[in-house]
């Protein structure tokens, strides 16, 4: 496995979604990784300044960069947790951002 990545299809662009309509999505994130045979775990993301509640996630083993950029325009996320074998870890932001600057969570 060359790399994996930490995804989840709550709350579209920290937009808070009713808890039925985030489980809907993370169903249909779900059903996608297994259509395209990516290994999965279950995991959760986690705010550090505790400002969201935690949010079901997956651990995507072995996806290539294809795979990843679909999961970002998809499931309409800011960013995903990238790793490597080599032991790197990164933010890979949604296409849509990378030419901006984003604001740090929890600041206006």
């Amino acid at each position: 496995m060359e790399s994996a990545v930490l995804v989840t299809a709550f709350n579209p662009f920290s937009m808070l979604l009713p808890i039925d309509v985030n489980r809907l999505r993370q169903i249909h994130l779900r059903l996608g990784l297994n259509a395209k045979g990516l290994a999965s775990i279950d995991a959760e993301g986690r705010d550090p300044s505790g400002r969201w509640e935690p949010e079901p996630s997956f651990l995507v083993l072995g996806p290539t960069s294809e795979h990843v950029e679909r999961m970002l325009l998809s499931y309409q996320q800011h960013a995903v947790v990238h790793m490597t074998a080599a032991g790197d870890v990164t933010l890979r932001f949604h296409p849509g951002h990378r030419r901006q600057r984003m604001p740090r969570l929890g600041t206006e």
